[in-house]
């Protein structure tokens, strides 16, 4: 190795939060909250500490894409890390097909995927660290905790977390790193808010975190994120807030699962929604309009939208033709109650007709939306979002939440149902896959449309579907109909 000091491409004096992150000594650690803190920078400083201070110790960083972690953990490891380090000059490596780095001291870092944990099932590590964790599953998670096992292979460990850990069954074994799986991430719904946020756990530590927490932004980056962004946004990635994200409607949604990377398939057919805005005032509404396609194996890609602040305009039309006849759209579906604004753009020759609306069709087309963005047995969803090109959408879909429901009563059955705010894009997106997937599929969901509560004569309460409501009073009108016609 040449005889000069190696020093970091950036000098890393760590916040105060980081400090506070990096002296803990659970076993479970999650630095968590709005974007732009620093806990990529945590996390790599991390990893390179551990590198250095133990020779030949494995650590692992992942994310549940490859992709993403390549275009995130890993640009800010080349930024700040010097990278000399692991050329040969200096004693190191650097496998870049195999996104491995190892260190003149023997040390390893890899950065990998994990969409399946038995791809690691034979790795001994030191340590695990984890970018964006709410797109990893919980399962994947406690199976990687058992590859924290790697020793030096010299002296005997005297850590205090050994003796706890292992009680009656502790004997002697090697020095090691103190194991821990190191994590961040945005907020989100699941396991890890159930997990490190609603609740204290032994051998959990979290830190909550916004983004007003790295003094050395650009000025203008946190005025621009408000400015930029719904309210709800601003509460999840600006102040780092949790809470919003209890009574969610769209539980199953994860940005790493349901984002299209990549160039769009050919589509056997485009359709699309219409919401259309309301003028600035207290009622004020978005214009939205969405383009989902299916693909030749009958998947759905979500993939444009129009997302503007007020009513419908010239410009608004003139967009609608322009992308009917870019993307060939078979069928739009638009807001019921404007008919005549429909029956209107249907003359000038928009393929446009009234979206399917009934009693209970919000719930409807709610469900319809959660099935095909449920993974299937291999994991795979039926539905996806090309979320750069949909940021109004995917900003809805993460706010979005259920109404909170008054108490159920013999002549009030509670109906489920969300809140009607900053869901013009939803509309738009159900309209779309409602009309061009049609009623007849939400029978065979194996989902529930809405639950509604309803009071018996027993006076016991009964859990039905709003669906199987609509069936039984179809059939009670009709048999009404039939008594009265024989009558």
């Amino acid at each position: 190795m040449p005889s000069e000091d190696l020093k970091e491409s950036g000098e890393y004096t760590p916040l105060p939060w980081q400090a506070e992150a990096h002296a803990s000594r659970a076993r479970h650690v999650l630095v968590g909250g709005a974007v732009g803190p620093g806990k990529s920078r945590f996390l790599v400083q991390s990893a390179h500490s551990l590198a250095k201070r133990y020779p030949g110790v494995p650590i692992l960083m992942a994310r549940r894409d490859l992709t993403d972690i390549k275009k995130s953990t890993e640009i800010e490891w080349q930024k700040v890390i010097d990278q000399r380090l692991f050329s040969a000059e200096w004693g190191g490596q650097y496998n870049k097909s195999e996104r491995w780095y190892r260190y003149p001291n023997g040390s390893m870092v890899y950065f990998g995927e994990m969409k399946d944990w038995e791809s690691y099932k034979s790795m001994e590590l030191g340590r695990i660290e984890y970018d964006e964790l709410t797109e990893i599953s919980e399962d994947n998670y406690s199976n990687m905790d058992a590859r924290l096992r790697w020793v030096t292979g010299q002296g005997e460990c005297d850590r205090r977390e050994c003796f706890e850990m292992a009680g009656p069954n502790w004997r002697p074994h090697p020095t090691h790193p103190l194991y821990q799986n190191i994590s961040a991430t945005n907020p989100g719904p699941g396991w890890v808010k159930g997990r490190f946020v609603d609740g204290e756990r032994p051998r959990h530590y979290f830190k909550q975190l916004t983004t007003y927490d790295n003094p050395f932004l650009p000025p203008d980056y946190i005025p621009s994120l408000l400015e930029n962004h719904t309210r709800s946004w601003v509460e999840n990635m600006v102040n780092g807030r949790w809470e919003s994200f209890e009574g969610m409607v769209f539980e199953v949604w994860n940005r790493a699962l349901h984002n299209h990377h990549g160039a769009l398939p050919h589509f056997v057919r485009v359709f699309g929604g219409i919401d259309y805005g309301a003028n600035a005032g207290d009622d004020a509404h978005k214009t939205a309009a969405i383009l989902t396609g299916e693909t030749e194996r009958g998947s759905f890609i979500t993939f444009w939208e129009y997302y503007k602040q007020g009513s419908a305009t010239n410009d608004f039309y003139e967009e609608l033709f322009r992308v009917q006849r870019k993307h060939n759209v078979t069928e739009w579906y638009a807001d019921a109650n404007a008919n005549r604004t429909n029956e209107l753009l249907a003359q000038k020759g928009l393929r446009v007709s009234d979206a399917p609306r009934h009693h209970g069709a919000v719930v409807d087309g709610i469900n319809q939306i959660t099935r095909l963005l449920t993974p299937n047995a291999a994991g795979e969803p039926q539905l996806r979002v090309v979320i750069d090109a949909c940021p109004g959408l995917v900003s809805e879909i993460e706010a979005y939440q259920w109404r909170k429901a008054p108490t159920a009563t013999p002549d009030a059955p509670v109906p489920k149902e969300p809140v009607k705010k900053e869901d013009d894009a939803l509309d738009g997106w159900r309209y779309g896959i409602m009309g061009a997937v049609g009623e007849e599929g939400i029978s065979n969901l194996g989902l529930r449309a809405i639950d509604v509560v309803t009071i018996g004569a027993d006076g016991k309460a009964r859990v039905g579907s709003i669906i199987d409501q609509r069936r039984r009073d179809r059939h009670e009108r009709l048999k009404r109909f039939l008594e009265e016609q024989h009558a």
